[in-house]
């Protein structure tokens, strides 16, 4: 019986569009509403000059909670300075503060400071105080005040897992080592009935390399002239994705160390890497990182033999 087709219409409604801008007509909404509540509650009791100098005085509450924060964020990016951010404590600096913020601060500070005077200075009534506090966070949220900066951004995906590198890093894994690497094992035990040449049983680990310079070679020896391509393992055919027999292979290469000894390695490159050869490569260098923790999580926490835990070896070259 042939599948059922649905119709283009019904494909598109359960498609997730792009969101559109009503949530800004809503603030926009909420605005005029606050307008309104202090023009009836506030215009017979204070002049408008008050009522200006109350909403920069909340502004400046408001915009002083988000240096806070930003400021307890950068406690946190100054430890990771070298690690994240090459060194540099500038794009730290700029990562957990947003910049507009930081002048608007200074310069609702400044207006406050030089027109300051006492008669400016009213108690307002609960509900004045309300609605400017309001509409003072409503117009930090239409300007883009009070979004979620660099540095919080990448906390959040890092800790639900929605960073670019941890689902590379999944996908590498379901896609390739959970199956490759319990094969691995019987692969290593043909290749050496006919090749004596993987003797030790680090030598019969899968070694996924890293490069750290961002480029992904075809041939280890364009890195490095003492990496020479000696054999392929036997392949592993297996169905996947509708491709009967489709071929998974791993290279024997003959590395020559810095004490003139040659040993063999069953290497691999980590091909999850390569879309993002040509993305900012300061991005790429902290994604290929988390590209390996995470590989390296998911070998501890799946259901793969015990000796596959120890076949995913981190290698970095650094060329």
């Amino acid at each position: 019986m042939a599948p059922k087709i649905q119709p283009k219409s019904e494909i598109i409604s359960i498609i997730p569009q792009p969101r559109g801008n009503r949530a800004v007509k809503a603030i926009f909404l909420f605005i005029f509403v606050c307008l309104i509540i202090l023009y009836f509650y506030g215009s017979n009791n204070y002049t408008s000059s008050q009522v200006v100098y109350g909403m920069a005085i909340h502004f400046i509450i408001s915009q002083a909670w988000e240096f806070i924060v930003s400021l307890s964020e950068f406690s946190e990016e100054i430890t990771h300075v070298h690690t994240r951010y090459n060194g540099e404590y500038l794009r730290a600096f700029k990562a957990s503060f947003c910049m507009r913020n930081v002048y608007i601060f200074i310069f609702t500070s400044a207006f406050c400071y030089i027109f300051y005077d006492e008669d400016l200075l009213q108690r307002f009534s609960c509900v004045i105080n309300l609605v400017m506090l309001f509409l003072c966070n409503l117009l930090c949220r239409l300007f883009g005040l009070q979004g979620p900066t660099p540095a919080a951004i990448s906390e959040i995906t890092e800790k639900r897992h929605l960073n670019v590198g941890h689902g590379l890093a999944w996908s590498y894994y379901v896609g390739y080592l959970k199956f490759v690497l319990p094969a691995l094992k019987d692969s290593v035990k043909k290749f050496s009935k006919e090749n004596n040449l993987l003797k030790s049983s680090d030598t019969c680990s899968l070694h996924i390399l890293i490069p750290l310079s961002c480029r992904i070679y075809g041939d280890l020896k364009e890195i490095d002239g003492n990496i020479e391509f000696v054999k392929e393992l036997p392949p592993l055919y297996i169905d996947r994705a509708g491709i009967k027999g489709r071929v998974f292979k791993n290279n024997v290469y003959r590395i020559l160390d810095e004490d003139h000894r040659m040993d063999c390695w069953v290497v691999d490159i980590c091909t999850m890497i390569l879309p993002r050869q040509r993305a900012c490569v300061g991005c790429f260098k902290r994604i290929e990182l988390r590209i390996w923790t995470w590989t390296s999580n998911y070998l501890s926490d799946s259901s793969c033999p015990k000796y596959c835990l120890a076949q995913c070896t981190e290698v970095h070259i650094r060329s």
